[in-house]
């Protein structure tokens, strides 16, 4: 009787420890649960610094944006959007401002966890009816889709976008967050000389446009890499359609900012009527690199167009470049390396952006094949090599096809580049012209004129054999 009360006994109090160890663990997990509750009813909020001045240091604009500020027509606004950890929009704030300097702002409360703060900056028009809206947020709900867009191929230089982008944790305390919008976009300077009524041209409008592929907006997501932030426009536009910049007659300069970029790319500068009914290429520029955040000028002198190339560069380098075009409007440096392949003449006439081929490739003519490019409206270089892929350079022809210099403007210029004039070349077989040869006597230079009127100047390695044919000097 005894035994059996002792195991009953024994049996009561194992239930009893096993209801003490239940009870146990469940206060441990209530207890978890109670401290994961309680951090997220935790809240804090973010104090935003924003660097209003980066942006217009970047592009070189800092004291034409603050005079325009301080003329009450125009504001900064600084717009800020949070997301939380799932992607989802939680809060969107910003602030205006009528000066470029550090703004200091905070959020509303927000719920410990992560999130990522997005930043973006331009200018608006005080007016509201005066302002076109010319950026354009879209997809805002999510952080993978929100981005900006313009309507425009290009915008206002004042309307330059500035963006930043961070991740950050809340956990309850008050969080400074530092951003600094970077120029998402670049400033296209174009300028003219020449453009006015005296000029005798039918364009009433000249206009810059873009041949390259155009960016119509940017994701502002800044886990995006770099290539898949962008959005492309794939639509062709033709003339006015794609012009960047419209300069009217009387006028010299237009700028804007565009969000196309790209290392290779190609514009060119068109004259067309008001009516967009004919259009004319006056000049192209090749291979430009062209990075957000920078000030680009490009620059084309209407009434010497013809001889003298555009520019594309910064505006600093463009007051050295105009100094030399006045000293010498005439820029004649072909390359004359002879016995080069058409590879190392090609690498060397790329590196002049207003350089562009004339062909498309290596042609035939006579027992040579040769490669042609424009290094003017009316100015081109002709390279022939002895071979149909381009081995061996032999020769050179360089041609103008105005009618506003003389024959005696390139002689006095080949002169001035140390070349010595030894006299009338006279050869039954070739044109009679003015002969010239290096002062190292490597080379070898004859300038006519043909019957119709093209001033040529032909280079070649110097051929002992012509020095039979010269009969006198000047």
């Amino acid at each position: 009787m005894n035994n059996r009360i002792v195991k009953s006994g024994s049996r009561l109090s194992l239930i009893l420890i096993a209801a003490i160890c239940v009870f146990s663990v469940m206060s441990v997990f209530s207890s978890c649960d109670e401290d994961e509750d309680a951090q997220a009813l935790k809240s804090g909020s973010l104090e935003f610094v924003i660097d209003n001045a980066s942006l217009y240091e970047e592009l070189g604009i800092t004291e034409e944006i603050d005079s325009i500020l301080s003329n009450n027509q125009f504001v900064l606004t600084d717009s800020v959007l949070i997301y939380d950890k799932s992607g989802d929009l939680v809060l969107r704030t910003g602030v205006e401002t009528d000066k470029i300097e550090k703004v200091t702002f905070k959020s509303d409360l927000l719920l410990s966890g992560q999130y990522t703060v997005l930043a973006w900056m331009s200018t608006h028009q005080v007016s509201q009816a005066q302002d076109k809206e010319t950026w354009i947020l879209n997809g805002e709900e999510k952080l993978s889709t929100v981005n900006i867009s313009t309507r425009y191929k290009s915008v206002d230089w004042v309307y330059a976008l500035g963006v930043d982008g961070s991740s950050l944790t809340v956990n309850g305390d008050v969080m400074q967050i530092d951003l600094t919008p970077k120029a998402v976009g670049s400033i296209v300077d174009f300028r003219l000389d020449g453009f006015t009524d005296e000029l005798e041209n039918e364009e009433s409008l000249i206009c810059l446009f873009n041949d390259s592929k155009r960016m119509k907006g940017i994701f502002l997501d800044p886990s995006r890499s770099e290539k898949d932030r962008w959005i492309v426009d794939d639509k062709i536009y033709y003339f006015h359609k794609g012009f960047l910049g419209i300069i009217k007659r009387g006028d010299s300069r237009c700028r804007c900012f565009m969000l196309d970029h790209g290392d290779d790319m190609a514009l060119s500068i068109c004259g067309t009527d008001r009516a967009y009914n004919s259009y004319r290429t006056y000049t192209s520029f090749n291979h430009v690199e062209l990075n957000p955040g920078e000030n680009k000028v490009f620059y084309m002198d209407l009434e010497r167009y013809g001889y003298i190339p555009p520019f594309c560069g910064t505006a600093d380098s463009l007051a050295n470049w105009l100094e030399e075009r006045n000293r010498e409007p005439i820029v004649l440096d072909p390359y004359l390396d002879w016995g080069c392949d058409f590879e190392d003449v090609d690498q060397y006439m790329n590196g002049h952006q207003w350089i562009w081929p004339r062909t498309d490739c290596l042609f035939q003519v006579g027992n040579y094949w040769e490669y042609a490019y424009w290094t003017a409206a009316k100015f081109q270089q002709e390279y022939l090599f002895e071979t149909e892929d381009g081995q061996n350079l032999r020769m050179i022809f360089v041609g103008y096809f105005g009618d506003d210099l003389s024959i005696d403007t390139f002689n006095d210029l080949l002169l001035k580049q140390g070349y010595i004039y030894n006299g009338i070349y006279e050869n039954p077989l070739f044109p009679v012209a003015d002969i010239f040869f290096s002062a190292d006597g490597k080379d070898e230079v004859q300038t006519y004129v043909q019957d119709n009127g093209v001033i040529v100047l032909f280079y070649q390695p110097t051929n002992p054999d012509d020095f039979h044919y010269i009969i006198e000097p000047k």
